[in-house]
Formats: C-alpha cells, sequence, structure tokens
C-alpha cells in the first residue's frame, strides 16, 4: 500500500493593500491589473510562499510519522534460547505472514513495468504489513513461477531473481521485518526437489514416459498423472536424499545464497541479521511402504549432513527443518497424525529435529483440509487442538527448542456462493485457535512462540482475484492477524 495524500480545495480571501476595499478595485482585469502594484504583487507572492514552506513541513512531518522507517543498524541475529526466541535480551514473538511469491513483483523488470498506481509493491506491502504488526514474512529463495527461473540450468542463477531477493532484504530491511528463506520445495517442479534430481548428473534418467505433465504455475499436475507416474514420481524423490549429484547441486545453492553479496546493502546473507532463518525444504516427502522403506534414516541423514554443511559457512542463522510435523517411529504419538499416510511420509517429527544439534527451532504446518480429503485414510480421532499440543509438549520435553507453525490457513473458493460464510465458519475458527494457542503459550511460558499465516494475496494488477488461500488486506482473515499482532506486542 503506498503512501499518498489527498489534497484538497479551499476558498481563498484576495490579498489587498492596507487602506483599500475590494469594492474599490473595479470589476474589470483591466482594473485589477492597474490596482495591484508592483509592491503590492511581492508582498503577495512572499504570503504565498511562506504559505506553501509551511505546508511543505508539515508533510513532512506527517509523512515521516506514519511511515515509521526502522533503524535496523543496531538489529542483532535473532537466536534461539531454550524454548524461547530472543532477540539480544528481549523474547521475540513471531507474527508472520508467508509470501512465498513475493519475488515475482520485486523482480527489476517487473517493478520497472509497474504503474505507480498498482495494488500492490514490495515497498508498499512491507509499509503495510509493519504497520499491522507483521514482524517476519514467510518467502522461497527459489524459483516460483516458470517465466522467471532462480536457478536456470545447474548452478546457473537468474541474475534478475537474485536481484529481486536482494531488494527484499533490503526493503524488509527498512521496514523492520525479519525473513524466513525456504531453500526448496517438494511440490513445484522448477525450483523443486524432482528438478535438482534431473539436474543431477549421477540420478538415473527419468524415462520418457514418466515426464510429468506441469500446469501453468509450475506445479505437477496430478489430475493429469497415470497412477504409474505417480508412483514413479514417490519412487524418484527418494533420490534427493541419497544420490550425491543431487546432495552437491542442493549444497551447491546453499553455498550460492549464503555467499551472495547484497547488491544494495553490500552485505552477504550469511552475515544479514534481517534473515531470521533457513528453513532446508518446504514439506518434504520420502514415501514408500513403511515396512520397507529406509526412508526415515536417510532422511535423518540428510538433515544432518546438510545442516553440517550449513553450519560451516554460516554458524549465525538460525535452522530448522520446514517439515508438516508428522511422526513416524514413536507409536504414542502416531494417533496424532491426520491421516494413516503420515507415516509413511519420510518424515519423523521428534527424530528428524533430533538430526543434528544445529537445529535451531522445530516448526510444523496446519493444514486439515488437504491432509484428510481422502475419507478413506483419515483419522477421524484428529484434532487440530491435539496437533498444536503435543507438538508444544514435544518441543519443550523432548526437543527443547522453541516451536513455530510456520504455515496455517484454510483454502476458500472465491467463485463460491457461500464463500463469506465459508470464511467464518472453516478459516475463521483455525485462525482464531493458532491464534489462541499462541497467546496462551507465550502467556504461560511455553514452546510455541508464534505463527506464521498462509498466505498474503498480492496484487500484480488492478482486479487481480484471490487465490483460494490468499488473504487481502482488510478481510476479516487480515483483521485477526492484526488483532493478534495488537495483544503480541503488549504482553
Amino acid at each position: 500500500m503506498g503512501y499518498s495524500r489527498t489534497v484538497g480545495s479551499a476558498d481563498t480571501d484576495i490579498l489587498l493593500p492596507p487602506g483599500e476595499s475590494a469594492r474599490s478595485v473595479g470589476s474589470t482585469v483591466k482594473g485589477i491589473k492597474s490596482y495591484f502594484s508592483a509592491s503590492a504583487w511581492f508582498r503577495y507572492a512572499s504570503i504565498v510562499v511562506a504559505v506553501l514552506c509551511l505546508c511543505i513541513a508539515c508533510a513532512r512531518v506527517l509523512f515521516s510519522t506514519s511511515l515509521k522507517v526502522f533503524d535496523s543498524s543496531s538489529w542483532r541475529f535473532v537466536t534461539a534460547n531454550g524454548t524461547v526466541f530472543m532477540d539480544g535480551d528481549n523474547p521475540f514473538y513471531v507474527v508472520g505472514f508467508n509470501i512465498h511469491n513475493l519475488m515475482e513483483i520485486a523482480m527489476p523488470q517487473i517493478r520497472k513495468s509497474m504503474d505507480t498506481h498498482a495494488p500492490d509493491t514490495v515497498d508498499g506491502v512491507l509499509a503495510q504489513l509493519q504497520q499491522d504488526g507483521v514482524n517476519v514474512i514467510r518467502v522461497f529463495a527459489h524459483t516460483t513461477d516458470p517465466r522467471y527461473p532462480f536457478q536456470e540450468s545447474p548452478g546457473v542463477y537468474n541474475d534478475d531473481a537474485f536481484a529481486s531477493l536482494d531488494y527484499i532484504l533490503a526493503s524488509c530491511k527498512i521496514h523492520g521485518i525479519r525473513v524466513i528463506l525456504s531453500m526448496a520445495d517438494s511440490w513445484k517442479y522448477r525450483g523443486g526437489v524432482q528438478e535438482f534430481i534431473d539436474f543431477s548428473e549421477t540420478a538415473p534418467p527419468r524415462p520418457e514416459k514418466y515426464t510429468p505433465p506441469i500446469n501453468v504455475d509450475g506445479d505437477f499436475d496430478y489430475s493429469r498423472m497415470t497412477r504409474a507416474q505417480e508412483d514413479y514420481e514417490k519412487q524418484r524423490m527418494m533420490l534427493f536424499f541419497s544420490d550425491e549429484g543431487t546432495q552437491r547441486l542442493y549444497k551447491n545453492h546453499l553455498d550460492t545464497i549464503l555467499r551472495r553479496k547484497n547488491t544494495i546493502t553490500g552485505i552477504q546473507y550469511k552475515e544479514d541479521p534481517t534473515i531470521f532463518s533457513l528453513s532446508l525444504i518446504n514439506e518434504m516427502r520420502c514415501e514408500s511402504s513403511p515396512a520397507t522403506s529406509t526412508c526415515p534414516e536417510a532422511v535423518q541423514a540428510w538433515i544432518s549432513d546438510v545442516v553440517e554443511h550449513v553450519r560451516s559457512i554460516d554458524t549465525q542463522h538460525m535452522l530448522t527443518i520446514g517439515e508438516e510435523g508428522f511422526y513416524s517411529s514413536t507409536k504414542a504419538r502416531r494417533k496424532y497424525n491426520p491421516a494413516n499416510w503420515a507415516e509413511s511420509s519420510g518424515q519423523d517429527f521428534i527424530r528428524d529435529h533430533q538430526a543434528h544439534p544445529g537445529i535451531s527451532y522445530a516448526s510444523i504446518h496446519i493444514w486439515p483440509s488437504t491432509w484428510q480429503c481422502d475419507d478413506d485414510v483419515a483419522s477421524s480421532d484428529f484434532t487440530v487442538e491435539d496437533w498444536i499440543s503435543s507438538h508444544m509438549e514435544d518441543a519443550r520435553n523432548v526437543l527443547q527448542k522453541p516451536l513455530l507453525i510456520e504455515e496455517f490457513g484454510y483454502p476458500i473458493s472465491s467463485s463460491s456462493a457461500d464463500s463469506a460464510k465459508d470464511i467464518q465458519n472453516l478459516r475463521k475458527p483455525i485462525v482464531d485457535l493458532v491464534y489462541a494457542y499462541v497467546n496462551q503459550s507465550i502467556h504461560e511460558g511455553n514452546s510455541l512462540q508464534g505463527s506464521v499465516l498462509w498466505e498474503y494475496s498480492l496484487r500484480m494488477y488492478k482486479g487481480a482475484a484471490t487465490n483460494q488461500y490468499g488473504i487481502s488486506r482488510g478481510s476479516t482473515t487480515y483483521n485477526l492477524m492484526k488483532q493478534h499482532a495488537h495483544s503480541i506486542r503488549h504482553m
């Protein structure tokens, strides 16, 4: 949201030399011109200039107080101390928004082409979020739109894409907002796990018959996949955690980002406290039969290896995994999973976060509408309350780390005649519940230290529709976030 001023109009009295009345001026233009002497015009102009200068000074004061430019010169890295995030000597409670595709409107060619009255710009969005109490955003440090690839080929990065990430970090630094960088994705092909595997020289080549159908957003189009293709993708995804070439490419991806010097601030990413944390992989999957799977062990070995590699370069930023938080090895905990398939996902919340001491905090996601879409495998006992409570308990008592809800929300079809009712009956209860748990945890000194709502709805052009997950400024859900941010500020 840009800052604008509405200039109104007002009637202004004609200023006349002392001792004269308006009636003596006459009614013709000629009479007016003859009346005003050079000295009178000078006095009139002087008064106008003085008034204008006063208006400009007032406008500067108003603008400076509304913008609240943040002084980040004394910024420190946010750290984890036991189950609490700390900013120096002060606790840091996360009020966050996912804006996974913010890099798209930060692209130099897009910024230059956007009209000054475009609905959303990077600076406008961040200024508004700052004003409304958001202190962390989560963005994807990889391709989110196939038209603007981040990594064009193995080890070759798009300069404009990196420049957009530079711009986001620089703008966040100005606005006092920290950034979680998600380093890879399990769902989109471009910038995702499967692209890393296909880039690898040591991974077996993909048979042509298994070329995945891709939709316009760069995602796998599962609606056009055969069962054989789906099974093949699951098997191939396991290579991300074991193939030598794939691991080398992913580590190079981490190296390239961490060693990058921001072209705007001049700060290397690994030295920039604007970055709240690195999230290794969004919702990782390594799926196979629990009875025969080596996935959990492979995933934990991969986590340990990757964290060790990051810590050899960057010892200052916090690290987390980025998984949903499914339970696998702990039988007593599997009852909290949302569906039967979850224990075969390759995730194991407790062991994954114990894989290396360099993991700073635990993170979970909450998507019951997606997890339980198949009634045949859904757990009838699943509740969001139990999901949050069990992970809070494990983070506090077992892991002894802070817990962050990294994604939560509820999809609403904007084309539905019942969309307003769905927001009230389906999305609002989830958001209210998460915020209530965060507030209670902070009040009681428990492990849950914040949440990151999915997701802010970017508008790149006037009339742009909100997607089913999108939350627009001024909407019911957005206002819930503002109220939550207000309550957090006063804790």
